[in-house]
Parts: C-alpha cells; structure tokens; sequence
C-alpha cells in the first residue's frame, strides 16, 4: 500500500511538473508570437534605440571632461551629486507630463528636447571648456533632467502597451524590459571603441544623430489613451 501511495504521488508530481512546463512554453510561444506583430515593431525598435545616443555620451562624457583639464571632483559634483538630483526632477515631470498628453507625443516632445544637451556636447568637445562652464553646467543638467523623463516616457508605454487580458502579461513586460536592457548594453559596450577610433568631436557627432533616430522611431507608435484622458472624453 505505501507502494502504491508513494507512486501516487509520483504520478501527480510528475503531472504538476509537466503542466508547469506546458504552461511556461505556451506564455513564451504567445509572448514571441506578440513581439512579432507589427504594433510592437515601432516599440521594439524604440526600446533598443532610445537610449544610444544618451549612454554613448554618458559613458565617454567623464573621460572627456578628465581629458580636457576639468577636475575630478568638479565631475563628480556635476555627473554625480546634480545629475542624480536633477534626474530624479525630471522623472516626476515626465511622468506628469506623459499623464496628460498621449504616450507618442510625450515621447517625441520629451525626445526633441532631450537633443539639445546632445548638441551641447558636441559644442563642447569644439570649444575650451574652461571658459565654458555655464555650458557644461547647462548641458549636464538639461542632459540629466531629460534623462530621467525619457526614461519614465518609455517604462510608461512599456506598461500601456503591455496586454493584461491574457496569463502573459507579466512575461510580455519582461521581454520588453530585455529588449530594453539590450539596447543599453549595446551602446555603452561600443562607446569606447567608437570615440578611441573617430576622436571626441566626431564621437558626440555621432551620439546626437544617434538620439534623433528614437524620436523619429516615436512617431511611429499607436497612441493610446491615460486614463485622464478617458474621463475627458467620457465628459
């Protein structure tokens, strides 16, 4: 009889492992098969781009700075203590701001602004930095501000965009938080070889061309509704 109990249980384990793993491989066929249809492509595409530009020129941005004269702890001051504090200002604004407008528009306005501390690098890899200090000051923070409503934008599409009638979902918002990761890891792994082969000024050239292709990438996603914007219209 304990036998028999024992391959009972057995029996129904092996069952539950075999139901999980039917389980897990169908969320992942749905989940592949989302990503492949064309809705998604403007956001995958989004995801893997809009942040290349901006870790190119983060990654290679201090060692500039060291390689012009400017003293560490001036960097520090900048990059670290003003840019975590101006970056989190800019996440709470982007997020009030992408709560009133449609997701495409938050994106492109917020991706449009977001250039212009780009070009401010690139400026500055032209000029003497020492006689530049408003507009290094200017460009680090406009750079971190935009930063940190870029960011929110995007995670909060990612959400909106995310099915949640479907046992997926979960799985559907980790993809894209994959792809996500990808893209920066991609452009901060390559910013070093870039800017050792083509030089600081050609380098930040190319970092600004590299953050206009995300907002042109924005244009392309379906807008959707906030839920403020659903009570308007209901109104």
């Amino acid at each position: 009889n304990d036998n028999n109990d024992n391959n009972d249980d057995n029996d129904n384990n092996n069952d539950n492992h075999t139901g999980v793993l039917m389980r897990v491989t169908r969320v992942c066929v749905s989940v592949w098969q989302s990503f492949l249809q064309r809705k998604y492509r403007p956001l995958l595409l989004l995801l893997l781009t809009y942040k290349t530009g901006e870790m190119m020129g983060d990654v290679m941005f201090k060692p500039f700075l060291l390689d012009m004269g400017v003293e560490m702890s001036h960097v520090a001051l900048l990059s670290g203590v003003m840019g975590t504090f101006v970056s989190a200002c800019g996440s709470l604004i982007g997020g009030l701001f992408y709560g009133n407008l449609h997701g495409r528009d938050s994106l492109v306005i917020i991706g449009l602004v977001r250039l212009i501390p780009q070009l401010g690098r690139c400026v500055l890899a032209f000029v003497d930095i020492g006689e530049s200090h408003k507009l290094l000051t200017a460009t680090v923070g406009l750079e971190a501000f935009t930063g940190g409503a870029m960011t929110i934008s995007v995670f909060s599409i990612m959400m909106a965009m995310t099915p949640h009638d479907d046992e997926g979902s979960a799985t559907f918002y980790t993809g894209l938080t994959m792809v996500e990761v990808l893209g920066k890891t991609i452009s901060s792994s390559l910013a070093g070889l870039l800017a050792d082969t083509l030089g600081y000024k050609m380098f930040f050239i190319v970092a600004f061309v590299a953050s206009v292709v995300p907002v042109v990438i924005a244009t392309r996603i379906h807008e959707h509704s906030t839920s403020k914007q659903v009570e308007r219209k209901e109104a």
